[in-house]
């Protein structure tokens, strides 16, 4: 099923599919998506609501919102921010 995501077209490219699928799973394992928790993150990350999900696209996909203003340049660990990005993912 997950090797088909994506291709709509009327033929069914193998290599491109497990590309798609390689790439997913090298990025998860590349930032250690399955070891991320809501206890790393300060509870002022979630009261702030700077990153939510909110609406859906036309294929019915839940769209992720940034509210940019709540984020401070230079006062944020960027580390912590890119977590806490992937962690909604």
């Amino acid at each position: 099923m997950f090797i088909q995501h994506g291709q709509f077209g009327t033929t069914f490219n193998e290599e491109r599919a497990l590309g798609c699928f390689d790439g997913s799973f090298s990025w998860r394992k590349r930032h250690n998506v399955y070891d991320i928790s809501t206890n790393e993150f300060p509870a002022d990350y979630f009261d702030r609501h700077a990153i939510y999900f909110k609406n859906h696209d036309k294929f019915n996909h839940p769209i992720l919102h940034f509210v940019v203003r709540s984020l401070h340049k230079g006062q944020e660990d960027n580390e912590a921010i890119k977590r806490f990005i992937t962690y909604h993912f």
